[in-house]
C-alpha cells in the first residue's frame, strides 16, 4: 500500500504535506486465503514496539501511526467502493 500525500503550504522554500489519502480499495484477490476470513486492511503485520518487544498490528494501524510519527495529522482512508 502507497501513501498518497496532499499538499497544504510552501515552508522555506520546501514543500510541507500535511493529508494522507491511504487507498486500501480492492477485494484482496492476490492474498486469498487470508483474505477470505478478513479484509486485507486489518492482515496482522509484525513489527517491534517503541519498548524493543514484537507486536501485531492491523495493517491500517500500522499505517496511521507511521504517518502520525511523521507529523501527518489528517488523514483519509478510502474503503472498498
Amino acid at each position: 500500500m502507497q501513501l498518497a500525500m496532499g499538499l497544504k503550504e510552501r515552508e522555506r522554500g520546501k514543500l510541507v504535506f500535511r493529508k494522507v489519502i491511504i487507498p486500501a480499495t480492492g477485494q484482496g484477490t492476490r492474498l486469498i486465503p487470508a483474505t477470505k476470513v478478513q479484509p486485507k486492511e486489518m492482515l496482522p503485520i509484525f513489527s517491534k514496539s517503541s519498548d524493543g518487544n514484537a507486536c501485531v498490528k492491523p495493517m491500517v494501524q500500522f499505517i496511521f501511526e507511521n504517518g502520525y510519527a511523521a507529523d501527518l495529522r489528517e488523514n483519509c482512508c478510502c474503503d472498498r467502493l
